[in-house]
């Protein structure tokens, strides 16, 4: 599915295992594309995700490692102190990155990808009631940031999804390329669509395939945590069969 090897292939999960992904590709991936794809999902996985997969409860393949408390910075009396809380007790706020449109889309070339802004959700405990119950004054919070990670796991999930349903077969491997070995070419393939969805109640992922006829570009669109209203990401798989043949 990425380098073309037929040999001691394993499938390949569409979304990943570590967020609940059921679906995979038999059959797909070689032993050296694994341990790439897997080293994003892991900064990815094991870093902004982690206290929500954990949250949530989501699938892990070693859940003896799974943070049953997390940290958090409150401000009292102008004091700033770190407290540990039990996931169930903690805000677990997320801030998914707005990025740039796609450098398909718009001509523009950037190494890596532009963060245009970012949206912020409060997945677990209400601030204001937690604010109450600590008896502080403000919460802080920390997190990690991986964009340029982050934008590969999308892209790995719309190429994957792409090649499970046969999107693939006349499309050229430019994403392909930036997922495996060319990061620095991710922006030109990721974005975030302006508008913000409607939450999708019951829905935890939701991925879709659309054809922009005006641009000549096939896309793949991803929301992750669908039901709380997340930002909806577009992934250009590549130039539709007509912009080929015009090219």
């Amino acid at each position: 599915m990425y380098c073309g090897s037929r040999e001691n292939l394993t499938r390949e999960h569409i979304i990943p295992y570590g967020l609940g992904g059921p679906a995979t590709v038999p059959s797909s991936s070689c032993r050296d594309c694994a341990r790439v794809t897997s080293g994003f999902e892991r900064t990815v996985l094991r870093g902004p995700l982690w206290g929500l997969r954990a949250y949530l409860r989501l699938s892990t393949r070693r859940p003896q490692e799974s943070p049953t408390h997390l940290p958090l910075s409150v401000i009292k009396d102008g004091v700033e102190e770190t407290v540990s809380l039990p996931i169930l007790e903690h805000p677990i706020m997320l801030s998914f990155p707005r990025f740039a449109v796609p450098g398909a889309v718009s001509g523009t070339r950037v190494r890596g990808i532009t963060i245009t802004g970012s949206a912020v959700y409060n997945f677990g405990k209400p601030l204001v009631a937690l604010k109450q119950d600590l008896g502080v004054d403000d919460i802080r919070i920390r997190e990690t940031s991986a964009p340029v990670a982050f934008a590969r796991f999308l892209a790995k999930v719309a190429w994957a999804s792409g090649a499970a349903s046969g999107q693939l077969d006349h499309l050229d491997r430019g994403l392909c390329n930036a997922i495996m070995t060319e990061p620095n070419e991710i922006g030109w393939y990721v974005g975030t669509q302006a508008e913000r969805p409607p939450m999708r109640p019951g829905i935890l992922h939701e991925i879709s395939f659309r054809e922009d006829g005006n641009a000549g570009l096939l896309f793949a669109d991803i929301c992750l945590f669908a039901q709380y209203g997340t930002p909806r990401y577009e992934v250009v798989l590549g130039a539709t069969d007509r912009r080929q043949r015009a090219a």
